[in-house]
Order: C-alpha cells, then structure tokens, then sequence
C-alpha cells in the first residue's frame, strides 16, 4: 500500500542521479540485460507514447492499494504536476521480456516536456535536472552514467530503484515538481 499526495513545491532532492533510466529501459542501457538476451518491455510511458496505453489518472491524496504488472496487464498511474510535467507509477515484475530487470517493483517515473531538450536529445544531459528520471525508493544513488552501466543485472544500486525497495518505502509525498 503507497500513498500519493499531490503538490508542486521545489524539487528538494539534493543527491543527484544521473543519468535517467539505465537497466529499467529499452531505450537506456537496458538493451543489455541478460547478456544482450533480455531487453526490457516499454515503459508505460513509452507505451503511453505510442498509444498502446491509457494512464489511469490520480487524483491528490490518492490511496492506491495495488498496482497490476505491467507486462500483464498494460497498467499505469499518471499524476498530473503541471502543464509539462508528470510522474508515471508501474509495476515491474522480473518475469518474461522483464526477466532481466535488476529487481521489481514500483517504479516512479518523473517526467519533464522542454521541446528544446527534447529535439535536441539533451534530456538527461544535466543530472541536476533530469526530464526523464526514476525517482529512487531507497538511498542508494547511481551518480554517473558508467555507474548505471556497471551495476546492471541487480547491482546494489539499482536494485534499490523499485518501490519499496531495500528500505520497506511505502510512501511518496509530497510529489513535486521541478520549478
């Protein structure tokens, strides 16, 4: 059981991480997993994207009890911060395409339109502001891009990624945007 509160104040988050997705996306060095044998499935963002999935939308103070798959069920949770930005929750479980993966879990996606990074392909070019970024359940950070790499297939730092993670987190509040 997570519970959500919505609301936009400074993003506070002191201890970077940089950059972006890594094992957790196709699009990332996720095309690795599994000795190159395990991509993982499309995020549901991704999924979103191309029009394969419907968000259902939270509204603030939301209780969500649970969260089907992703790779069963084409499920998310979207919550809206503002006019470019939102945060994804998914179910990723290590079974089939996401067998690969370095745990399971929720994940927590925040996401940033700025047209400009995203035509020039600058989005997680900055670690102090990511436009596609994991917010990670636990402490344990992946602060370069070779370290992201380097602990693929469960590495301790990923593996900390998924809610509840190694620290029994079950709480994401306030959910804040970046200005």
């Amino acid at each position: 059981c997570v519970r959500f509160a919505a609301s936009t104040p400074k993003h506070a988050d002191s201890a970077y991480q940089a950059p972006g997705a890594h094992a957790w996306d196709v699009m990332a060095t996720g095309v690795y997993n599994g000795g190159y044998r395990k991509p993982p499935n499309y995020s549901a963002f991704e999924r979103n994207f191309m029009g394969w999935l419907d968000y259902v939308v939270l509204e603030e103070d939301s209780l969500v009890k649970a969260l089907p798959p992703l790779g069963t069920n084409n499920f998310a949770y979207y919550v809206n911060v503002n006019e470019n930005e939102w945060y994804v929750f998914e179910n990723r479980q290590q079974v089939k395409w996401d067998s690969g993966l370095p745990n399971h879990g929720m994940l927590v996606w925040h996401i940033e339109y700025n047209a400009s990074a995203w035509l020039k392909d600058t989005l997680n070019d900055n670690p102090k502001h990511q436009h596609v970024d994991i917010i990670e359940a636990g402490n344990l950070r992946v602060n370069t891009q070779l370290g992201g790499y380097m602990s693929q297939g469960g590495g301790p730092k990923q593996a900390d990624d998924p809610f509840p993670g190694s620290q029994n987190v079950t709480e994401l509040s306030p959910v804040l945007a970046w200005d």
